[in-house]
C-alpha cells in the first residue's frame, strides 16, 4: 500500500475514532450532571477516560500484535495533554488558578501517578506485574478523588428523563462499536506504516497517534468559552483526567499483552524526558504559586514544539 493512501486512511480512522468517542461521552456527561457531581470530578474521572476511548481501544487491539505502537500512543498523549494542551489552555484563560481547583495534595499525587507510569518503562520492559499495580493504583486514585471531591453527592435523589437517557444510551453503543473497528482498522495501518519507513511503532505512536488520539481534548478546549468558570474547572479535570487515565490503560496494556520488552527503547527517550520535564514544572507551579500563568502556558507550548523537533531528527536518522 502506498504511503498517501495509509496517511489517508488514518486521518480519516482516527476523525471516526474521536466522533465516537464523543457519542459515548455524551450520554455519561448528562448522567454525571445529573447526579451533580463536582465538575472537577466530572472533568477528571468521566470526562478523562471517555475521552481516553481512543487510547483503550487501540491499547486493547495492539496488545497482541504491537503493544509498542500503543504504548507510544499513551506516552505521546500524555506529553500532549501536558506540554500543549495545558499550556494552551493557560494561555486561553489568562492562567490556571490551581488552588480554587484542586488541593496540593490532589494534583501532587497524580502527577506522582502519571510518574509511575515513566518509572515502570525506565528498564524498557512492562510486566504483567507492573500493568496491575498501574490500575490498581488509578482506580485507588479516583475512589479517593470521589470522596475528596464528592462527599456523598452519589446518594441525593435524581430525576433522569428516560426517553432521554435510552437515546443516549443507543449512540454509546453506536459509538463503542465504531471505536472497535476504527481502532481495529488504525492498528493495522500503523503497523504497515511503520514498516514501509522502517520504522519503531511506538514512534508512529508518539509522534501520530499520540495527538490524534487527544482530539476530543483539542476541540473541548477550542470550543469552551473563555469566561465560563465552570468550562474551565471541567477542562482541568478532563486534562488532567486524560492522563492519569493512560497510566490505567498502560496497565491494562501490559496485563492484555503478558508484558513486553520495548526494543526500541531509545527512540522513545525524548517523549518520556519531556514528559517528566512538564511533570515538574505542573508540580512546581501547583506547590509554590498555585497557578499556572501565561508564560508558563507559553514555555509548556515550547517544550512540545523541542519534543516534536527532536523525535523527528531521530526519525530522519532512522530513515
Amino acid at each position: 500500500m502506498e504511503l498517501g493512501v495509509i496517511i489517508l486512511g488514518l486521518v480519516v480512522l482516527i476523525f471516526i475514532l474521536v466522533r465516537s468517542a464523543g457519542l459515548v461521552e455524551e450520554s455519561f456527561v448528562f448522567l454525571a450532571k445529573k447526579l451533580k457531581l463536582n465538575e472537577v470530578f466530572v472533568g477528571f474521572a468521566i470526562l478523562g477516560v471517555l475521552t481516553s476511548l481512543p487510547e483503550i481501544s487501540v491499547a486493547i487491539q495492539s496488545s497482541q500484535e504491537v503493544p509498542t505502537l500503543s504504548l507510544g500512543n499513551l506516552f505521546g498523549a500524555q506529553a500532549v495533554l501536558l506540554t500543549l494542551i495545558v499550556g494552551f489552555s493557560a494561555i486561553k484563560y489568562r492562567g490556571i488558578k490551581l488552588q480554587r481547583r484542586f488541593r496540593e495534595k490532589e494534583i501532587i499525587t497524580g502527577l506522582g501517578l502519571i510518574s509511575l507510569g515513566v518509572i515502570s518503562v525506565i528498564d524498557f520492559r512492562l510486566t504483567v506485574v507492573e500493568g496491575i499495580f498501574l490500575l490498581f493504583t488509578y482506580v485507588l486514585y479516583i475512589l479517593y478523588l470521589n470522596k475528596a471531591l464528592n462527599g456523598n453527592a452519589l446518594k441525593k435523589h435524581v430525576k433522569v428523563n428516560i426517553k432521554k437517557l435510552l437515546h443516549l444510551l443507543v449512540k454509546s453503543f453506536i459509538g463503542i462499536f465504531l471505536l472497535i473497528i476504527a481502532s481495529k482498522f488504525i492498528v493495522d495501518l500503523s503497523s504497515e506504516l511503520a514498516l514501509l519507513l522502517l520504522i519503531p511503532p511506538s514512534i508512529v505512536g508518539v509522534l501520530l497517534l499520540g495527538f490524534g488520539t487527544n482530539l476530543p481534548e483539542l476541540s473541548v478546549l477550542l470550543t469552551s468559552k473563555r469566561e465560563d468558570n465552570d468550562s474551565e474547572n471541567l477542562l482541568l479535570g478532563n486534562f488532567l483526567g486524560s492522563a492519569c487515565a493512560n497510566v490505567g490503560i498502560l496497565g491494562i496494556l501490559a496485563i492484555l499483552s503478558g508484558g513486553f520488552n520495548i526494543n526500541n527503547g531509545v527512540e522513545l527517550t525524548p517523549t518520556l524526558t519531556i514528559l517528566t520535564i512538564s511533570i515538574i514544572l505542573f508540580g512546581v507551579a501547583s506547590w509554590t504559586g498555585k497557578t499556572i500563568t501565561k508564560l508558563e502556558g507559553f514555555v509548556l507550548m515550547g517544550l512540545y514544539s523541542s519534543l516534536l523537533i527532536v523525535e523527528f531528527l531521530v526519525l530522519a536518522k532512522i530513515i
